[in-house]
């Protein structure tokens, strides 16, 4: 490039001109000769006038003064002779002016005064301002060109689905469509190209060229230049672009011009043009070249050849105006004075300028069939009918991926958590992380399984699938959050059907009433991890009256004591309340959100329907679900649910990189102890395989499943949480605003089938596994009769549980029934402190038991009777409480 600059030079015009300015360096002034004032010129009025004016001191040394001083010399002889007694010789008296002379000159003098102020008033104004200029004028900027490159389109990667070790282009998040590329990676006539129409100086001004300013200047006033090149310098439009300063003032120009002077002197010209090139707006959303060369022309910027190059510096002057698409004849001689400008500057041949003149541009890519469908007469086509049409004729998507502007739901959410660990991470304003991430040229690395995604967007967009389960006009909504085992989000959908808008209404990340799928992760984890129950605690299954509200079961029957094991498998509601009761609901809701991150909770949700029956007060979202229900799956591990795995800056690589801009770090925090995580994972087995579990249809033939239902009260919605060894996922199902699905059975849960006709189909290639044991945890058989450890002073009726190896209490053959129809009315406070302790807990618990164990539990004693199958084998839930949140929640 150096070379075809030097060549350049050779041939700047300067010089012509030269002749109509002095020469700077000799610091003289050439004065016009002046064809007036000559003697003969003045009237003998006008010498007498000057005679009038002159001092008495004055003497002029002009020769058209020297009848004066004769007769002045005449006089005083004159005066001489009369004192000497000779008769003197009578004056001649001056006739005077007339009144119309006096008031002539008086105008005269006072307009030379004001003239002459005038120019003191402009030197001194002019002075005045060039030290304001270079003084105060702020002429700072605040950005550092070369770090410039990150200001691009931000760029989502995903795993090859066939190929998971390579990275491919998922989706762009940009403001404007721009690529960055330096200026080595340029066809050389590209630069070249825009110098020649928009600064032919740049290589040799400083900054600003002042030449073409003050004739830009000029012409404002007196058109006589045209309007082939503006008095912008390539400085100037980079810093009116970088600023978006757009205020129509002298002073906007001003700053402009001091700050185009600045950047000049702080970076390389070579640095000022490559962020030029990149900034430059070329019309139809490009912005930078490289963007331009892709979208007009279906190439690099580096393939680009002299009339591509020109075409697209012929744009620059007026975007919309030189659109090489809709305004091809305004556009093409725009083009070709280019090419000759690129001819007389001396960056091509004669015969590089005569074969681009003659050749035409031959458009392609969007551009192409934009430009296709207007000649041949039709309407104008938008990018996106462009995009579908290239799509057909092509056999890659790549234009059409280019083109994707409708975010997905899995897009949406991954911006919601890059801007919130931006402002977390980086200390970036909400504002400012929303910005950098649509102009940051981020290379994200995002966790998201397209095979399975797919699939979850096959599902939720085949009506069909809805239909069957609902079969109304009017189908419901949903949404499902897919993660694996250490918090990666493979997979996500917020709503049914094609997502039409970006940045819609995500129902996977919306609060919504749990139901019974609340159960584990708000009381029977804690109350387990806490041993203040085992597998086969018995717990009362009686009606319950708590705080002057009754709590029943979904069909609202009673039975005798159930193990927990049962109660959880069926999904009952007295038992989980009772255990919450006795627990605490503080600290219940202290576990839940602490340990299982259930962000949507608050203060209101610490009670019964809160906590254990899934009526909170706003409800909580599948991407929190999933991420708890995962600890049941990975030995009680919690990972903070993420969709990207790194964020690097446009000038890294994946490859080496040394200062990520973001980056999952892949620790867990020990939610649960992983002898609790492994016993919770086989009770929530039993959900499934149980006869009476309320999920038995969610089986998935030769795999492990755990699961839990939920339908909320006044049967308004359906939730299911589900998992396999390889991935758990939470699903909705459900009207917004919600409306009574009454015709859906109670033992009908479409949640469910959506997500088993989604993990029926990613699982039938994968290879079979079983979730990991715990060595912490052992099998025992347990009384029936007390819920504990069976030993040699037990009956022969036990059954099979799973415990803690360090928590395994043991029948001692004190059998005492608490078997009753009555209500039983407990009172507690926040802290769950309850005077009817035996209505919970196992009172087996020992002195190993934590502070979460009710005060009332005693060692030895037995819950009474049972394992107690209840009357019902109904497997649906439901709950009915007169607790306010428990109107819109449920039980199953």
């Amino acid at each position: 490039m150096a070379n075809d600059y030097e060549r350049r030079n050779s041939f700047n015009d300067d010089k012509s001109y030269s002749s109509g300015f002095s020469t700077a360096s000799s610091g003289q002034t050439r004065r016009p000769r002046s064809t007036e004032g000559n003697s003969s010129d003045y009237t003998a009025d006008s010498r007498s006038s000057v005679r009038g004016n002159l001092s008495r001191n004055a003497r002029p040394s002009s020769s058209r003064y020297n009848s004066s001083s004769s007769r002045s010399n005449k006089l005083s002889s004159t005066s001489a002779d009369a004192n000497s007694g000779k008769p003197s010789k009578k004056k001649k008296e001056k006739k005077p002016k007339s009144k119309a002379r006096r008031i002539i000159g008086t105008i005269g003098k006072i307009t030379l005064s004001i003239f002459l102020i005038g120019i003191i008033a402009a030197f001194l104004v002019i002075g005045a301002f060039g030290i304001y200029m270079f003084g105060f004028v702020d002429d700072s900027v605040d950005f550092n060109l070369n770090d410039l490159t990150v200001n691009q389109k931000s760029v989502i990667y995903v795993r090859d689905e066939n190929n998971p070790s390579e990275w491919v282009v998922y989706q762009e998040l940009y403001k404007e469509n721009r690529e960055w590329v330096d200026l080595e990676n340029m066809t050389k006539h590209l630069p070249h190209a825009f110098i020649a129409a928009e600064d032919q100086r740049f290589y040799t001004h400083s900054g600003v060229d002042w030449k073409r300013t003050i004739a830009s200047f000029a012409n404002m006033v007196v058109p006589f230049l045209g309007s082939r090149q503006g008095g912008s310098t390539i400085n100037q439009q980079l810093i009116k672009n970088l600023t978006n300063d757009n205020d129509v003032s002298p002073m906007r120009k001003i700053r402009e011009i001091m700050r185009a002077r600045k950047i000049d002197e702080t970076y390389s010209k070579d640095v000022i043009l490559e962020c030029y090139l990149n900034y430059i707006y070329l019309n139809n959303n490009c912005y930078g070249v490289e963007s331009a060369a892709e979208y007009y022309f279906g190439k690099p910027s580096s393939e680009l050849n002299i009339q591509e190059c020109a075409s697209l510096a012929a744009i620059t002057k007026e975007p919309a105006a030189y659109d090489p698409i809709k305004k091809t004849e305004k556009h093409k001689t725009r083009r070709n004075w280019v090419i000759s400008e690129m001819y007389n500057q001396g960056y091509i041949s004669e015969a590089e300028k005569d074969a681009a003149i003659a050749s035409e541009v031959e458009l392609s890519g969007i551009a192409g069939k934009r430009y296709d469908a207007i000649q041949s007469g039709g309407n104008d086509i938008s990018d996106e009918q462009a995009a579908a049409q290239i799509e057909e004729t092509t056999e890659t998507n790549k234009d059409e991926d280019a083109e994707k502007e409708v975010f997905s739901y899995f897009t949406d959410t991954l911006i919601d958590q890059l801007v919130d660990d931006l402002v977390e991470k980086k200390g970036y304003t909400k504002e400012r992380a929303y910005d950098v991430l649509y102009t940051g040229g981020y290379k994200i690395y995002a966790t998201l399984d397209t095979g399975i995604q797919n699939t979850v967007d096959k599902v939720f967009t085949t009506d069909t699938n809805w239909s069957k389960v609902y079969g109304k006009k009017e189908l419901p909504n949903g949404a499902i959050t897919i993660m694996d085992y250490e918090g990666h989000v493979v997979a996500i959908c917020g709503g049914r059907g094609e997502k039409t808008v970006s940045r819609s209404l995500n129902h996977a990340t919306a609060a919504h009433q749990p139901g019974s799928s609340m159960k584990p992760v708000g009381i029977y984890a804690a109350a387990l991890e806490d041993n203040l129950i085992t597998w086969s605690t018995l717990v009362k299954n009686s009606a319950l009256t708590y705080s002057g509200k009754k709590i029943n079961n979904y069909d609202r029957s009673t039975s005798g004591p159930v193990t927990i094991q049962n109660a959880l498998e069926r999904s009952l509601n007295i038992v989980p309340a009772r255990v919450l009761i006795d627990y605490g609901e503080e600290n219940a809701y202290n576990f839940a959100t602490q340990r299982f991150h259930l962000s949507t909770l608050v203060n209101s949700d610490k009670n019964v329907s809160g906590m254990a029956l899934g009526g909170s007060t706003y409800g909580v979202t599948t991407l929190d679900m999933t991420a708890a229900y995962a600890t049941f799956g990975n030995g009680g591990k919690y990972y903070e649910p993420t969709l990207y795995e790194l964020v690097l800056s446009s000038r890294e690589t994946l490859d080496n990189y040394k200062d990520p801009v973001l980056q999952y770090s892949g620790e867990s925090e020990q939610a649960l102890s992983e002898d609790t995580a492994y016993i919770m994972n086989q009770m929530l087995r039993t959900v499934v395989t149980g006869s009476k579990g309320t999920a038995r249809s969610a089986g998935l033939s030769g795999w492990q499943v755990i699961a839990k239902t939920g339908t909320t009260s006044s049967n308004k919605g359906r939730y299911f949480v589900g998992g396999t060894p390889y991935y758990v996922a939470a699903c909705w199902f459900g009207y917004d605003p919600p409306k009574s699905m009454n015709s859906l059975s109670s033992s009908t849960n479409p949640a469910l089938r959506l997500w088993k006709a989604i993990f029926k189909d990613i699982h039938k290639d994968l290879k079979k596994k079983s979730f990991p044991k715990s060595s912490n945890v052992k099998t025992a058989n347990y009384c029936i009769h007390s819920g504990l450890i069976s030993s040699s002073k037990c009956s022969d009726e036990t059954r099979v549980g799973y415990y803690k190896k360090d928590y395994a209490p043991v029948c001692v053959g004190k059998h005492i029934s608490l078997v009753g129809d009555e209500e039983e009315s407990s009172s507690t406070d926040s802290s769950g402190a309850s005077s009817g302790a035996s209505s919970g807990a196992s009172s087996g618990a020992s002195s190993g038991a934590t502070s979460g164990a009710s005060s009332g539990a005693s060692s030895g004693n037995t819950s009474g009777a049972s394992s107690g199958a209840a009357s019902s084998n109904q497997p649906a839930e439901s709950t009915t409480t007169s607790t306010p949140a428990a109107s819109q929640a449920d039980a199953a």
